[in-house]
């Protein structure tokens, strides 16, 4: 279990380095041009746009516009962000589990068993 635990942590440190909180979203958008089809025809709206969206450390929700040649970059980054809430998660069951025979031994020391 340690040899797991630590390759969880080496890959953790790995995905810390460029994770970020976040979904990204794309959305279709009408132009401030009224004589443009995009306010006529829905499938002829601009786009997609691509937003970053979070909540920031308020509690708001916040957006930020990701232009398209740096899109896959933060996908790559909300997406490691993803697997180091994942791994954080599977080592915390693993302390878990170590807490769990930690207590279980010292309920039995104290009662005797």
């Amino acid at each position: 279990m340690a040899r797991s635990q630590a390759v969880l942590r080496s890959r953790l440190l790995k995905v810390a380095r460029i994770a970020v909180q976040g979904t990204l979203v794309e959305s279709y958008l009408r132009c401030g041009t009224p004589s443009c089809g995009c306010h006529r025809d829905p499938a002829l709206r601009h786009g997609p746009h691509t937003y970053l969206k979070f909540r920031d450390a308020t509690g708001r929700a916040t957006a930020i516009y990701v232009p398209r040649v740096h899109v896959e970059a933060i996908r790559r980054a909300v997406d490691a962000w993803k697997e180091l809430w994942q791994i954080s998660v599977a080592l915390s069951e693993g302390h878990r589990e170590a807490w769990r025979t930690r207590l279980r031994r010292r309920t039995r020391a104290a009662t005797g068993d």
